[in-house]
């Protein structure tokens, strides 16, 4: 089956390369974190990514102030990853490297990462259980985001993958609607 994913080949080849130059799971996990935090920057820092893509600024003056910015906050491995994107021109991938970097370590790691829309804010034992029973129904560890929507009424809605489950009120008021107008229109 093909899997749908939201970045590009040449993307998910940086991204596998980094999984495999990290070695154990903690130090992926930290790469993750700064490949996160480093494309996070600079989609909302308009400087930063005109900085990234301005062809009059050469490779190496980049490089130097990639050095600059990275190295006392970033591991060597992945200062050098970003150097490698730089001198290939491919930092203008960096969102869609750290996408396909998640997707794939969360693979390995067996991790699922699920959006849960509640009306209210779960207290800590409710958000415990919501978690322990999503991952007991996939064979996978949940990572739980949750978003509050007070328009869904009660209940929630999971969204997994690409899949949504909606166990909301409104959608079940809604489904009763459609059943007492269809109803309505056999008498």
């Amino acid at each position: 089956m093909a899997m749908n994913h939201s970045y590009s080949p040449a993307a998910g080849a940086y991204a596998q390369a980094l999984i495999e130059l990290a070695g154990d799971l903690a130090q992926a996990e930290e790469l993750g974190q700064n490949l996160d935090a480093l494309a996070g920057l600079v989609k909302s820092d308009e400087t930063i990514r005109l900085f990234f893509a301005d062809p009059s600024i050469t490779p190496e003056d980049r490089a130097k102030a990639i050095q600059e910015a990275l190295a006392s906050r970033s591991s060597e491995l992945f200062v050098n990853f970003v150097g490698v994107l730089n001198k290939k021109n491919r930092l203008p991938l960096l969102g869609e490297i750290a996408s396909a970097y998640r997707e794939m370590l969360d693979r390995k790691q067996n991790v699922v990462r699920v959006q849960i829309t509640v009306a209210q804010k779960l207290d800590d034992a409710d958000m415990a259980s919501v978690q322990q029973r999503v991952s007991a129904a996939l064979g996978k560890t949940a990572i739980i985001e949750e978003k509050i929507d007070n328009g869904i009424i009660g209940g929630l809605v999971l969204h997994v993958e690409d899949k949504i489950i909606d166990g909301s009120v409104k959608a079940q008021l809604e489904a009763m609607r459609v059943q007492l107008l269809a109803a309505r229109k056999t008498n």
